[in-house]
């Protein structure tokens, strides 16, 4: 998931919008499981832009 994170930041960031919007497709298809893992399976460090993407996932679910 922080792959296909990173991914669309950077797409964002250089104006590639059709490429972001499959991105956060995926990323919202996801979603669902990675909410459910437990805690202690998640990324050690977690990026605020992350926290950001993720944020914005939960108030579209």
């Amino acid at each position: 998931m922080d792959a296909l994170i990173d991914l669309n930041i950077y797409c964002e960031r250089e104006g590639l919008a059709g490429i972001s919007d499959h991105l956060i497709q995926a990323i919202e298809s996801i979603a669902p499981t990675v909410r459910n893992l437990p805690i202690t399976s998640l990324h050690p460090k977690i990026a605020p832009e992350h926290l950001k993407v993720l944020a914005v996932l939960e108030q579209r679910g």
